[in-house]
């Protein structure tokens, strides 16, 4: 792993903790969270456009925390099923 991939993983880390604080545990359907990251990815749209290349950064690595709560609501939703089932 090279610099700025760790670089990127802590920035991401960083940022899903920030959005914990802010917004606590989310478990959203697939529909909300879809909607939630089509909103980064607007986002890093409008930085383009606007040539804002530092937000541009800043909302790459929102996306890829957004993608990890995601992943992490997925995941926790099938270790919930999983344990009801035992």
């Amino acid at each position: 792993m090279n610099n700025s991939q760790k670089e990127f993983i802590e920035l991401v880390l960083k940022e899903r903790l920030r959005q914990n604080e802010l917004f606590g545990v989310q478990n959203n359907t697939d529909e909300v969270w879809l909607s939630i990251l089509v909103e980064e990815v607007g986002e890093v749209a409008q930085a383009i456009q606007n040539k804002d290349f530092a937000n541009f950064n800043e909302e790459i690595v929102q996306i890829a925390a957004v993608a990890t709560a995601w992943y992490e609501a997925r995941h926790a939703s099938d270790e919930s099923e999983a344990s009801q089932k035992r």
